[in-house]
């Protein structure tokens, strides 16, 4: 029987935050190639046409092939999230539970979800690392 350590519990449960990134970044690119598309077709953007031509070709390209990753990121962000959610929902303590859909869901530091749950940085801090612990506890 293998015993995960709390980094390796960790890991699993932060699994979201890399597809959310890279999420991100493709929505930074669209809106990116979408605002050059724009400012060549303004008036004042003296472009040959068929450089023009070739320059929407391509960003429509370059669109399309975010949009078709930025889909395949949600449906793995969708999965991970399922799985996670299902992870958590196994922890018998409900305040345990929930420091960790705030933690690993909802991205919130430690010190937010002290504020949130109105409990003191410390007891946060404590119930974060039982919190792990439980996890490790049940997938071993």
């Amino acid at each position: 029987m293998v015993r995960l350590s709390i980094d390796e519990v960790k890991r699993l449960l932060d699994r979201c935050k890399g597809v959310r990134e890279r999420i991100n970044s493709k929505q930074t690119q669209i809106a990116s190639i979408k605002d050059m598309t724009q400012q060549f077709a303004e008036p004042e953007a003296i472009v040959d046409g068929e450089v023009m031509s070739i320059m929407a070709e391509q960003n429509t390209k370059a669109t399309n092939e975010l949009i078709s990753g930025l889909k395949e990121d949600i449906a793995e962000l969708c999965k991970i999230e399922i799985e996670t959610r299902r992870i958590i929902a196994q922890v018998k303590d409900v305040d345990l539970q929930r420091v960790l859909e705030l933690r690993y869901l909802r991205r919130l530091s430690l010190q937010e979800i002290a504020d949130e749950m109105t409990f003191s940085y410390e007891t946060i801090r404590k119930m974060h690392r039982k919190a792990l612990k439980a996890v490790a506890s049940l997938l071993q």
